[in-house]
């Protein structure tokens, strides 16, 4: 069997690093809305472990948009409310850091303290949405659990998901520089992480979702 051949590791390798590359292109134009962000993280989820299954059936990019179209409007609203308030902190904190507070009376420890925290809660929300779907109050309920639960692997992996749009408003010749890696893989790659640091709290993640399941009344 050579190394070209379709079932070589090499092919295989090279036929995953495509797949990847395209799941992070889809994943970056569903995401030019803005508010579609969050359904977008949750379909990238839904479409990378469809690529690690290897009894999954059906495309890839079809799990991307099953995934992001499931429970659209519930991730939609709880992730585009955070962002809202997200905003908020943070032109809060500039008017605290340049502005001398402006005759506000808060500490800017405490805002960035916040503003962390709803950076952790909306990458936390996607993954756990992406894996078992939620009403809007549940996925913010729950994504605040799990961030206590599991605060270094909540801190690691709203580091890879944010770390671009970081680079882009502080450092720009950084981003810029590295923009083409970003543009084709770098979501794919670190989302693989990201899923990889949650093998540990899958269990965890099940319970509260079982938890969370209103019973059914009986007619």
């Amino acid at each position: 069997m050579g190394i070209f051949s379709y079932d070589s590791k090499l092919m295989r390798f090279l036929a995953g690093f495509a797949d990847m590359m395209l799941l992070n292109v889809v994943y970056l134009v569903c995401s030019l809305p803005v508010f579609t962000m969050g359904a977008a993280q949750a379909g990238l989820y839904t479409g990378l472990r469809h690529l690690q299954d290897p009894e999954s059936e059906g495309g890839y990019i079809k799990a991307f948009f099953r995934g992001m179209k499931t429970g659209f409007w519930r991730i939609t609203a709880a992730w585009s409310c955070l962002l809202i308030f997200a905003l908020g902190l943070v032109y809060l904190l500039g008017i605290l850091v340049f502005f001398r507070g402006a005759g506000l009376n808060a500490p800017a420890w405490m805002v960035i303290v916040v503003l962390v925290l709803v950076m952790l809660l909306m990458s936390t929300m996607t993954l756990f949405h992406a894996r078992f779907g939620c009403t809007a109050f549940q996925l913010v309920r729950n994504a605040l659990v799990v961030s206590l639960r599991f605060p270094l692997r909540s801190i690691a992996m709203a580091f890879f998901t944010w770390l671009p749009m970081v680079l882009m408003l502080l450092l720009g010749h950084v981003f810029w520089r590295y923009a083409m890696i970003i543009a084709l893989l770098y979501y794919s790659v670190s989302f693989v992480v990201n899923l990889s640091l949650f093998k540990k709290p899958e269990k965890m993640l099940t319970e509260i979702f079982l938890e969370s399941q209103v019973p059914e009344t009986e007619e």
